[in-house]
Parts: structure tokens; C-alpha cells; sequence
């Protein structure tokens, strides 16, 4: 059961990494188009 737990804790510590990288893509984005149409 001890291992179920670290197991939890890896995966969403990499869906954490996840969101994290896809929120920056995003930003990263915004950045690109708002500096094109500017």
C-alpha cells in the first residue's frame, strides 16, 4: 500500500510538470502573436 502512495505522488508530481510546461507553451504563445500583430 506504502508503494500505491509513492506511486501517487510520482504521478502526479509529473502531471504537475505537465500542466506546468503546457501553461508555459501557452504563455510563450500569447507572447509570439501579441509581438507579430504589434
Amino acid at each position: 500500500m506504502a508503494s500505491m502512495g509513492h506511486y501517487y505522488g510520482i504521478y502526479s508530481e509529473e502531471k504537475e510538470k505537465e500542466s506546468l510546461s503546457t501553461l508555459f507553451c501557452r504563455e510563450k504563445q500569447i507572447y509570439t502573436l501579441s509581438k507579430l500583430s504589434a
